[in-house]
Parts: structure tokens; sequence; C-alpha cells
């Protein structure tokens, strides 16, 4: 009897947790494969803009990778207003400029999920100026997470080579309202980094 049960309670537990529920791999930052050991710096530049508000050409951001699957986004910069484009239903209250950007509550954390990033609790202020409803100027508070999924350059999903992220989630706009985020960060250096 004690030889049945020292067979048939490993199968049991066997049958009821597959081996490969149990043995579940983690997300890791690597370089060229090999899991990091030490904190690396990574620069970020690209595209940001958010549905009826603005669409801007150039940001840059700076992320630090710990070793395991969490990170850091130090810096989020807007690196010219003047080139941003105010759209949608900003435009039409008359807001022509986006004259001041200021991420707050830096860093912001990230989580490697394998398959894309979260960037946990961004908070992105924006003034908006202009005429019409606009002319004293427009005070917009973005706050929420985003994700940024993996790509190589040519369009292709890649978390094993990562060239580009792309940038997008809905945050909460301090009107009350949920604004779509849109972007495309390259990473530098390309293609070393993977999840």
């Amino acid at each position: 009897m004690k030889k049945l049960l020292a067979i048939g309670v490993p199968i049991l537990i066997a049958s009821i947790f597959p081996i490969s529920a149990m043995a579940t791999e983690s997300s890791e930052w690597k370089h060229h494969s090999t899991p990091i050991t030490s904190p690396v710096e990574v620069d970020l530049e690209g595209t940001y803009s958010f549905s009826g508000g603005f669409s801007c050409p150039e940001v840059t951001a700076k992320a630090t990778l710990n070793p395991g699957s969490t990170g850091t986004i130090n810096s989020f910069v807007l690196t010219n207003t003047s080139k941003c484009t105010v759209i949608g239903g900003l435009a039409a209250l008359g807001c022509t400029a986006l004259t001041a950007h200021t991420p707050t509550e830096l860093p912001w954390v990230i989580h490697n999920t394998k398959t894309d990033v979260t960037i946990t609790n961004t908070v992105m202020h924006n003034t908006i100026k202009g005429g019409g409803l606009c002319a004293s100027g427009i005070s917009l508070t973005l706050t929420g997470n985003l994700t940024a999924t993996p790509f190589k350059t040519n369009g292709t999903p890649s978390a094993n080579t990562i060239e580009t992220f792309k940038l997008d989630g809905t945050l909460k706009s301090s009107t009350g309202t949920n604004v779509t985020i849109d972007g495309d960060l390259t990473i530098t250096p390309e293609g070393t980094y993977s999840l």
C-alpha cells in the first residue's frame, strides 16, 4: 500500500499541476541574450502624441534596466515643444501651441513582462495656449500607465531583438476624460537588448 501511495501521489500532483505550469520562466532584461547582472542605462528617442491634444515629433527619454525584470524611466522630455502640433478638441477650442510639458513623479517604474514593458504611474503636466477659449491657457495633467511593445524598425514585433518600442495606453486627464497615448521610441543601442 505504501508503494502505491508513493507512486500514486506524485502522478496525481503532476496531473493536477502540469510541470510546465509549475516551472514558469521569469522575465529578465537581456543583453545579447544573456541576463544583465548590473544596471544598464539606455537612451530612447522618437515621437509622442495624445488623441485630441497634441502631436510631438521629438521626445527623448533615459531609462535604467535593472537585473531581473524591473527598471525606471528617469527622464521623458519633449525636446522642442514649438515643433508640437495642437490637434483635435484642443485645436477646436482655439489652442495653437503646447508651451510647457513637465513630467513629474520620476522615476517611473517599468516592468518587463516578457512580451512588453509596462510603465506605471506616469504623471505629465501640460500647458497649452492660443486664442478663443484657450486665450488664457489650459493646464492639463495626464496620469496613468503606459505600455511599450518591442519591435524591429521594419515593424516586426520582436521581444528578442529590441530596436524600437511602440508606446500606447489610456491616461486620465485632469478634465476627467480619458486620452489615448501613441508614440514610437527607438532604443540606443539598437538590437542589443531583449525581454
